[in-house]
């Protein structure tokens, strides 16, 4: 059994308190699943290309350090994490040296610098600018206040979660002319953190039935200024319709429908983004990503 890293956090700078201990980042049993999508100005897309990376309860010791091994799910080793002081360090396969990889001991206003990222297509490699920590806030968790660091480049980390914007490893800025990535799930102990808390783990699967998911929930037009309907195969009772922003934040409550297929989601008042739009009942869970322009 690991050892958990937990700490009480204090933010009197913001006036917020987290009163209950969270793990600054996963040292065992948890999941993230990164999508590709391509925005070619007209059109959003998600790709076939999905990354899946996972961390059982390995360590391996390196140096003088103990680090938690991730792999890509049921593939080779990627490389392994620790995390000491709030801040969680990243040691690559085949690499003698590890960088930081997210710090939660920041306060608003403080630079951070040298952060590891990897980048779409292109390698990995240390990200050239100081990012500036612009808000420091909380992102609640089945009732539990995870703290989130909002940078400069429009991105938010999660504690406990990671980069929830681009996913993990990713870069650090929102859109590439091209191409991004999103993480769309994360989970640890078998139970979903993002997008939404859910006595489930993330479905490996999702990488290999990118057609049938598309196929089960449509979202039209996309990008769109004003609406989006969603539009999925099978008659559904009793769901809900969530909407999240490009950092996991919420404008509106819940959406509760009693039944249907197909459903209109209002983005007029919403700003020019990425929108994550999460439809659940008691036995699905589907996510359609849109565009605000």
């Amino acid at each position: 059994m690991k050892f958990f890293y937990a700490f009480i956090l204090f933010n009197s700078f913001i006036g917020l308190s987290f009163s209950q201990s969270v793990n600054t980042f996963p040292d065992s049993n948890a999941v993230w699943i990164n999508g590709l999508y391509i925005y070619d100005e007209s059109h959003l897309s998600y790709q076939h290309s999905i990354t899946t990376y996972c961390m059982g309860d390995e360590d391996t010791t390196i140096g003088s350090y103990t680090y938690s091994k991730i792999n890509y799910c049921g593939g080779p080793y990627k490389g392994a994490t620790r995390t000491e002081s709030g801040k969680v360090y990243y040691i690559p396969k085949d690499s003698t040296a590890d960088y930081l990889l997210y710090d939660f001991s920041v306060q608003p206003g403080d630079l951070i610098y040298n952060v590891y990222v990897e980048g779409v297509f292109g390698p990995a490699n240390l990200y050239p600018d100081p990012l500036l920590v612009t808000d420091v806030s909380e992102f609640t968790i089945n009732g539990i206040a995870h703290k989130q660091i909002f940078l400069n480049e429009g991105v938010s980390w999660i504690e406990g979660i990671g980069n929830n914007t681009n996913g993990l490893f990713a870069g650090i800025e929102i859109l590439e002319i091209f191409a991004y990535t999103q993480m769309d799930c994360m989970s640890q102990n078998d139970t979903s953190l993002f997008p939404s808390y859910n006595l489930q783990p993330c479905n490996l699967t999702l990488g290999n039935t990118t057609a049938q998911k598309n196929k089960d929930l449509v979202a039209y037009p996309n990008p769109t200024e004003h609406s989006t309907t969603l539009q999925w195969d099978e008659s559904l009772t009793d769901f809900t319709i969530q909407v999240y922003n490009a950092i996991g934040n919420t404008f509106d409550p819940v959406i509760i429908y009693p039944s249907g297929r197909s459903a209109e989601i209002d983005l007029s008042i919403y700003p020019k983004g990425l929108y994550t739009i999460v439809m659940t009942n008691t036995q699905k869970s589907y996510t359609a990503r849109v565009i605000k322009r």
